[in-house]
């Protein structure tokens, strides 16, 4: 039997399919009559609302398509979002539309690679629904799968000379008697069609027969649909299901028998009741090029064959910091700066407190008591003091002989002659020191100027000296 093109349907009631998250389902069929796309398959949904969820499926195969249902979109796409991963790597999503659509492909992968994958779903919904309804992927071969998609171009599928093609979409023929033949291996069939708006006529009417039994009728006609777009086709309209049969190889002979709205043919769906258990698939090692690493593999397999964990979601999804964290790292990185900031400040305090400047006493100071303060009176030079009892004997005669020798640059410039303009200090000056000493508490009292201070500089230092 050819095998051409041919796909695995699973429906999102497929024990493969696991899903992890707030998932409702629907299996009344509510949604089939609404839009252009046909009704949804096997009537059953997997949806979201009002919360977050994904899915993941190990399949063997090179394309995948995840179908759902879009329902009650607004203008802006919004809500719901969704995306969709084979290997961890993000693929092509098909964008939102306003209108109710059922069967529209969500994710689309094509032209990768044969062998093993991991597709996955990452969905969410603030308010309106989000529904997932069937997966489909091209398998290497066919085995015993429970739905089989066999397309209108399948080499199985022989025409008459009375049908016509629309290219990428159906198989049409409005000449009565006109006749299709397919052979098949399962326990039924199920005829899905499409309907140009401008083929919608009055209903016709077509048979079909199983292994030249009798012909069984069926109704060709426009679906009584509602929300529809008047300028787009009907598509994946079902025109007849046959009765379950043994499961087997059988020839189904489909004849136009009526005019009206045309008999077309978009793919067959071949059931199979008696297919077995799926077996278990596992993802294989996929060395890189420079370490011979593998990726992640499905943890605890069930023996339903269901691969658990969480999918592989992309790296970007996973690095994403929450509030908490935010403000946790904002903290510590300002108490960082605070404390380098902080010892910074009292590095540079103690940095100037070692290099304050040292006042050495002039020539001749010998203190006569260690300081009790920094402003203790006795660090005033011996030679400044107003004191009675530091009061300096006169110098010896050796010393004025020595004095005649000084150079008058090292002289201080107070006790210079008053021929440069520069006086003695006098008594009236020496008693507001002696006032300002005794207010500040000190211990001492200030005895009477000493009597050198009013000396005339020539009895110190020789007029020639100066």
């Amino acid at each position: 039997m050819p095998s051409a093109r041919r796909k695995v349907v699973l429906d999102d009631t497929d024990p493969r399919i696991q899903y992890a998250g707030d998932w409702i389902s629907n299996a009344n069929g509510t949604l089939d009559n609404n839009g252009n796309f046909g009704g949804t398959f096997q009537r059953t949904l997997h949806g979201l609302q009002g919360s977050s969820g994904s899915f993941e499926l190990i399949f063997e195969g090179s394309r995948a398509k995840v179908f759902g249902t879009l329902q009650n979109f607004r203008n802006d796409s919004s809500d719901p979002t969704w995306d969709c991963f084979v290997d961890g790597e993000r693929i092509q999503k098909r964008s939102a539309v306003t209108e109710l659509r059922n069967n529209w492909p969500l994710c689309v992968y094509k032209n990768g690679t044969a062998g093993i994958h991991n597709l996955s779903l990452i969905a969410t919904s603030s308010d309106r629904h989000f529904w997932v309804d069937s997966i489909e992927y091209t398998p290497p071969s066919i085995n015993d799968a429970q739905f089989i998609l066999i397309g209108d171009d399948d080499p199985a599928v022989i025409y008459d000379d009375s049908w016509a093609t629309i290219p990428s979409f159906i198989h049409h023929t409005d000449t009565p008697g006109a006749t299709v033949g397919i052979n098949f291996n399962g326990t039924g069939l199920v005829w899905y069609g499409g309907i140009p708006c401008d083929m919608a006529r009055e209903p016709a009417t077509g048979s079909y027969s199983i292994d030249g039994a009798a012909p069984i009728l069926f109704t060709i006609s426009r679906p009584p649909t509602s929300n529809n777009n008047q300028s787009e086709p009907f598509m994946n309209q079902l025109f007849f299901a046959t009765p379950a049969i043994p499961f087997g190889p059988h020839n189904i002979s489909v004849s136009y028998t009526t005019a009206g709205t045309p008999l077309s043919l978009d793919y067959l769906i071949v059931r199979n009741s008696e297919a077995p258990e799926p077996t278990a698939l596992m993802l294989p090692s996929r060395p890189t090029a420079d370490t011979p690493t593998t990726l992640p593999q499905p943890t605890n397999s069930q023996t339903s064959g269901r691969a658990s964990g969480l999918p592989n979601f992309p790296a970007d999804s996973l690095t994403r910091l929450s509030a908490g964290e935010i403000v946790a790292c904002l903290f510590g990185a300002s108490a960082l700066i605070g404390l380098l900031v902080i010892a910074f400040i009292f590095g540079r305090y103690r940095y100037r407190q070692s290099r304050r400047p040292v006042i050495a006493p002039l020539p001749g100071f010998a203190p006569t008591r260690k300081p009790g303060a920094p402003l203790d009176v006795d660090t005033v030079p011996r030679r400044w003091s107003t004191f009675g009892d530091d009061r300096p004997s006169p110098p010896p005669a050796a010393m004025r002989e020595k004095a005649t020798r000084v150079n008058v640059d090292t002289v201080p410039r107070r006790w210079r002659t008053l021929q440069e303009g520069l006086q003695p200090r006098t008594a009236p000056q020496f008693a507001m020191v002696r006032e300002s000493f005794s207010t500040a508490g000190l211990p001492r009292t200030v005895s009477d100027p000493p009597t050198y201070a009013s000396r005339a500089s020539s009895e110190i230092f020789p007029r020639g000296a100066i």
